[in-house]
């Protein structure tokens, strides 16, 4: 597995967007493709600030990716910088593949300067437990619940 920069791949946006929106919504609308594809071009264009994007190639195909951004929330506006957000392609998972993204976040946040990370999750706190985050808050705003959670980096 091999992590490279958005920024060095753009050439690989619209895949990468399609097949986050295949593991958010198993069939993507073309409005959402259109809107993720957007957000992945703007997303894309740094590699020593914010906002910043990695994707994960298994041989010569991406197979996931992370986005490292300055603010997620108009209501949580004073918490930075945010993971938004993690996927892998479900035919590669289990395989450390997340992991190894979120740990290369970690690394580039830090190097950033900055000493924690934020993200939300209303399917995945467990996951994100095991990697050591905290959960900070539980909000429901749909009856389901979706956690805050939090990781003090060095």
């Amino acid at each position: 597995m091999e992590i490279r920069f958005l920024t060095d791949c753009r050439e690989f946006i619209p895949a990468i967007a399609c097949l986050q929106q295949m593991e958010m919504y198993k069939i993507p609308s073309n409005r959402n493709l259109l809107k993720a594809i957007k957000k992945f071009e703007i997303r894309s264009k740094k590699r020593d600030g914010l906002p910043l994007t990695l994707v994960a190639f298994m041989d010569t195909l991406p197979v996931g990716s992370i986005c490292l951004i300055d603010r997620e929330l108009d209501s949580h506006t004073h918490l930075s910088p945010w993971i938004a957000p993690l996927f892998v392609s479900s035919h590669y998972r289990n395989r450390g593949i997340g992991k190894s993204l979120m740990e290369e976040a970690e690394r580039l946040a830090s190097s950033l300067g900055h000493k924690e990370i934020f993200l939300f999750t209303d399917a995945a706190r467990e996951y994100y437990e095991k990697l050591n985050w905290e959960t900070i808050e539980t909000v429901y705003p749909t009856g389901k619940p979706t956690s805050f959670l939090m990781k003090k980096i060095v």
